[in-house]
């Protein structure tokens, strides 16, 4: 059913507000917290019992509470440092009594933190529902989606679900600064201000809704990605006051990927998120171990000899068959890539001495000749597709020396790597 709700604005600042339906005998208000004067010119209807939900949306805290008087209750809660904004919701008239309102808070509370998308810390207690009749609760179900509508037609998104059910695994020295299951990180860079969370069981990075976008983009992104970025913006984002703001959560397959997105340019996950203590997410999930920041003789030592490397934090690969593990892994992700694509991608100097040999090889008639074949990944497993159906092999030839050039290409390409002695 269609509702119109309305919105009533003292001072045209949009800021404190007061939001109405027609017919519905509820109504929510919206209060800044500095906004001393809207409160008391309207402490008459402010002096009954009501749901309250303390916010602040950059940090994406919440306080569930309930109260016989608002006014009071938010002085109480100045205290509070956390809060941005109040949302007061209660009835026109006296038709909510005291206990109802305490199971309106213990609904609320109960359905945020079942959605997961906010913080609830700042509730050192759960709210317990009150003991009521069937009939009572057939009665305030409604009235609990009635506040629902009005919340998110005042614009909030506290009460939106999440694409898909996320299992986040958070274990060791993380779990002081976990925030409601979810440790938080942020992206500020080159204009750009987005927050998420890793998933550690599965490498993806969930970028929050609300996160705004580099509206531009640097000179590092690959002309490959540029297409690729603006069709995921017009299909994800919404341009607002210049800025571009993820409507949704998104999950990307990796850190590196969600800040490549973003910040409009190649970029090391792994470094580039940092949680509100300044720690990079490499710092939290692998003990200050950032592979992709290394400088190029520390590669060299680490390359050498008998190791073996993971690629997005799964496998453990000889140096040999790493690169082609690379490309097999950007074709999966991106199977329209042509073959003449490919080789841009990946160009001849990243075989460096080696140069001689094709680095992706599409003449297979080169298993013949055992002079030339040696340089290659041979067997149908090692066999590659590309977009447009060419089939070719991928050189073999890699040490410490040039290894690294794969190893500096994978942020660009969304990827990250660790080095496995």
């Amino acid at each position: 059913m269609t509702k119109v709700f309305q919105i009533l604005v003292p001072d045209n600042t949009l800021v404190s507000r007061i939001i109405s339906c027609e017919n519905q005998v509820t109504e929510l208000f919206v209060i800044d917290r500095a906004d001393k004067k809207f409160v008391a010119e309207h402490s008459a209807e402010l002096n009954k019992p009501a749901l309250y939900i303390l916010v602040n949306r950059d940090k994406r805290q919440l306080y569930v509470g309930e109260t016989d008087d608002s006014i009071k209750r938010l002085k109480n809660h100045e205290a509070k440092d956390f809060w941005t904004e109040a949302i007061v919701f209660h009835s026109t008239g006296d038709t909510l009594s005291t206990t109802e309102v305490r199971w309106l808070e213990a609904k609320t509370y109960e359905a945020l933190k079942e959605l997961g998308y906010y913080d609830l810390s700042e509730n050192k207690q759960v709210p317990q529902q009150p003991p009521l009749k069937k009939n009572q609760i057939y009665t305030l179900e409604p009235i609990f989606e009635e506040a629902k509508n009005y919340i998110c037609a005042a614009g909030f998104d506290i009460f939106l679900k999440r694409i898909e059910e996320l299992e986040i695994k958070t274990s060791g020295p993380i779990k002081e600064s976990v925030q409601n299951g979810k440790h938080l990180f942020f992206c500020t860079r080159a204009g750009s201000n987005a927050q998420g969370f890793f998933i550690e069981k599965t490498e993806e990075f969930v970028v929050l809704a609300g996160s705004e976008f580099r509206s531009g983009k640097c000179d590092s992104l690959k002309p490959q990605f540029i297409d690729k970025r603006k069709a995921f913006i017009e299909a994800n984002c919404m341009q607002s006051k210049g800025k571009i703001i993820l409507k949704s959560d998104y999950t990307f397959p990796s850190p590196s990927a969600a800040a490549l997105m973003i910040v409009g340019g190649s970029s090391n996950g792994w470094t580039r998120w940092k949680d509100e203590n300044g720690r990079t997410l490499s710092d939290v999930y692998r003990d200050g171990e950032s592979s992709s920041s290394v400088s190029n003789a520390s590669y060299s030592e680490q390359l050498k000899g008998r190791v073996k490397l993971s690629l997005n934090g799964k496998g453990q690969y000889i140096k040999r068959e790493f690169a082609w593990q690379v490309i097999k892994t950007y074709l999966t992700d991106n199977p329209a890539t042509s073959f003449n694509d490919l080789r841009k991608i990946f160009p001849q100097k990243l075989l460096g001495s080696w140069g001689n040999w094709p680095l992706l090889q599409n003449d297979l008639s080169v298993v013949n000749n055992p002079k030339i074949s040696g340089r290659y990944l041979l067997g149908d497993e090692y066999v590659l597709v590309s977009g447009d159906g060419v089939k070719f092999i991928v050189s073999n030839q890699w040490d410490y020396s040039n290894l690294r050039n794969i190893l500096n290409a994978l942020d660009g390409l969304g990827m990250t790597y660790q080095i496995l002695k």
